[in-house]
């Protein structure tokens, strides 16, 4: 038999097999459907952010966590288009399969009678574009540029766009639809690249026909929005071989090259291709023909110009061999390092000297001044050291802000990943149940449960098994009415003992032994896995514990959780009956091909793995305690509960404290990011929002993370 293996990889699912997801237009079943869904629908529409022929985003109340999603949507009768829907799943997977800090997050794909559609993070914020159009108006009136609009932050941000993309790149995949309104600034400085509906992979990328074109003007064409025809991207940002008579396959050089034009406007405040109609953009485009960069309001050394221009050569060959490379260059010249696109002549070998000897020539100068003027130059020097003080300080507080929202979207991460295998394990039970046959092997029973590898545990603290789980059975159901099904998920085990390994850590042991105590004595993030059937069958994973007689695994919470219920749905903490500490659950209901309930898969995650490997900021001395907190603003975990004892019995009402401090907990409420100075300055509260709906909170000694005591 076929086994499904759990390893996480960048696949696009064939639409084919997608096409069979919903019974015709106008048959009893639709009808039935779209009845169920209207009631049962987990989503409550808040408002439409935006909306066009070809589908729209809401933002929506996901009802079971009470967290808000953004719902990008393709309407039914889209969806039974097949180009339509092709790319509308392309960009779902492949932004869902992009694990990337700066990249959203996808949280699920729907199948629903009102069309497909999936979820996301919300992003908060504004895009580049509106950056750019705001520095460009205060540019024209002659206003001096705020902080957030000078160059070097928005460089900041653009090096940030760099790292996602050279991510997609070594994950195999082209954007090819760059461009400021693609791009999203949230409050702390996050980056997020958008919009990977043309995105492809690089081993399958389509290249499209030429087809003839009237050269529309502004007013009957919007070209700085994604086109699929004659080219596929938005006019205004395409590489000369995007906009080729007869296009050839993109490759990661085309993105670099559009990275450059943007580059160029967030320097000159002007898009890099000014013309008005299709076809004047399509020339340009085709010979690299930029505007001049003289009018641009930031000073454009000559390393910089090198750079650009270096990135926005006609030939693909002739650019930065990767964004990497073209990132790593424009962080040369912000060390004022000589950079890869241009060699230094002397004066410029000069003139970096003297920059670098900035501080000692300046000391030279006040002294020079000091000699006719004391007075004067000690109040200037004592206003300078206030000065570089206070920007001191505001470089530490934003680089901390950094640091915190990188840990949370760390933590994210983590969260994103456990759901993901809970993806492939649901899968592989859906496909042994719809076109496995019977096993074989044995299977272990509650009641006689002795494999052979059953042996004691120090992580599972007890006789447990790694290559056997233990079954079960409801206590009014007999074996024989479901032996059957226990037989066609036998296999189940291996894929298991997969993702418990993948769990455990990147570098994994090949000798089964070394694997078998891996799991036994070390463990990993995912501390059990469970799949129960309709019919009252329960695999738990390890092998390990009893059952009293009376058991019926459909009563447990992890059950009832996704009972008959789409999608995934994180339950609330609990204690661990088998001793293994705060416990937190996330469970998938199951549904074959014709969208019949079969069970629920779940899988539970640790948290003193949680404290110890994302939640605690180690490398932040002056960080005293990291908390999570739920949307009720109850404390679920603190990093200062890394190997609680808690008792030996599963306690699902588990009393969470409220948050201790009032005014942070009513912020938590109210907003996604922010951060409170309290305790007379001495303690610094930063906050954040995280997928799941709760809040990362981070308590640093702000004395002591300014350096204002030293």
């Amino acid at each position: 038999m076929e086994r499904i293996d759990f390893q996480e990889k960048i696949e696009l699912t064939e639409l084919d097999s997608l096409e069979q997801t919903l019974p015709p237009q106008g048959s009893s079943a639709m009808a039935e459907l779209q009845e169920a869904w209207r009631l049962h629908s987990p989503y409550q529409i808040k408002e439409t952010l935006t909306s066009s022929p070809q589908g729209e985003i809401q933002l929506a109340q996901e009802l079971r966590l009470q967290r808000l999603v953004a719902l990008k949507r393709l309407p039914l009768e889209k969806s039974l288009l097949p180009q339509a829907l092709k790319r509308f799943l392309n960009e779902a997977q492949i932004t869902a399969q992009l694990n990337h800090p700066y990249i959203v997050p996808v949280y699920q794909l729907e199948y629903s009678p009102e069309g497909v559609f999936y979820t996301m993070k919300p992003v908060v914020g504004e895009s580049l574009k509106a950056l750019l159009q705001r520095a460009r108006k205060l540019s024209e009136t002659g206003q001096v540029f705020p902080p957030d609009l000078s160059f070097p932050i928005l460089l900041e941000h653009f090096l940030k766009v760099c790292d996602a993309v050279d991510y997609a790149h070594c994950r195999g995949v082209v954007h090819r639809d760059l461009k400021p309104a693609n791009i999203m600034i949230g409050p702390f400085h996050e980056v997020y690249v958008m919009d990977w509906g043309v995105a492809c992979l690089c081993d399958t990328l389509q290249v499209s026909e030429p087809q003839p074109s009237s050269a529309k003007t502004l007013s009957g064409l919007d070209l700085e929005s994604t086109q699929e025809s004659p080219v596929m991207g938005t006019p205004r940002y395409l590489s000369p071989e995007q906009a080729a008579e007869k296009p050839s396959k993109a490759d990661p050089r085309s993105d670099l090259y559009s990275l450059g034009l943007i580059l160029q406007e967030m320097l000159t405040l002007k898009p890099a291709y000014a013309g008005d109609t299709l076809e004047t953009l399509i020339a340009q485009a085709r010979q690299a023909q930029r505007e001049s960069l003289k009018k641009s309001p930031f000073p454009i050394s000559p390393s910089l110009k090198a750079i650009l221009e270096k990135a926005t050569r006609l030939e693909p060959a002739q650019r930065y061999t990767s964004v990497a490379e073209f990132a790593e260059d424009l962080r040369r010249y912000q060390r004022r390092e000589a950079v890869l696109a241009a060699p230094e002549t002397f004066l410029q070998k000069s003139g970096r000297w003297i920059y670098s000897q900035r501080k000692a020539i300046l000391i030279g100068v006040v002294l020079m001044i000091a000699l006719s003027a004391i007075i004067s130059t000690a109040l200037l020097f004592q206003r300078r050291q206030m000065l570089l003080l206070a920007h001191q300080r505001e470089e530490k507080l934003y680089t901390f802000f950094n640091q915190v929202n990188q840990q949370s979207q760390n933590i994210d991460s983590q969260f994103l990943q456990i759901e993901t295998w809970l993806e492939g394990l649901s899968k592989t039970v859906i496909y042994y149940l719809e076109a496995g046959k019977p096993s074989s092997e044995p299977y272990y029973l509650t009641s006689n449960f002795h494999p052979p590898d059953l042996q004691a545990s120090s992580f599972y603290r007890g006789p447990t098994s790694i290559d056997w789980p233990i079954w079960a059975i409801a206590w009014n159901v007999q074996e024989n009415a479901v032996e059957e099904k226990i037989k066609q998920i036998i296999p189940l085990r291996t894929g298991f003992k997969r993702l418990f390994l993948r769990s455990a850590g990147d570098t994994l042991p090949t000798d089964p032994a070394l694997q078998r105590q891996l799991i036994a004595e070390q463990g990993g993030a995912v501390v059990w896995a469970t799949v129960v059937l309709k019919e009252g069958v329960l695999v738990y994973y390890p092998g390990k514990g009893h059952y009293e007689p009376h058991y019926d695994p459909r009563t447990r919470p992890y059950y009832k959780l996704a009972d008959h219920r789409w999608g995934r749905h994180w339950g609330n903490p609990y204690i661990d009956g088998a001793g293994m500490g705060l416990i937190l659950p996330v469970s998938k209901g199951l549904f074959n091909s014709k969208h019949a309930f079969l069970g629920t898969a779940t899988l539970e995650m640790r948290f003193d793995y949680l404290i110890q490997s994302l939640l605690s900021m180690t490398d932040v001395p002056a960080v005293e305690q990291a908390y999570l907190v739920d949307e009720q603003g109850r404390v679920v975990v603190h990093s200062g509960q890394q190997n609680r004892s808690f008792p030996g019995k599963i306690f699902p009402d588990l009393k969470l404290p409220l948050f201790e401090v009032e005014s942070v907990r009513k912020a938590l409420l109210k907003s996604e990011h922010g951060f409170e100075v309290l305790d007379q300055g001495r303690s610094l509260y930063v906050y954040t929002r995280l997928a799941n709906g709760w809040n990362y909170v981070v308590r640093a000694n702000r004395i002591q993370l300014l350096g204002e005591g030293s």
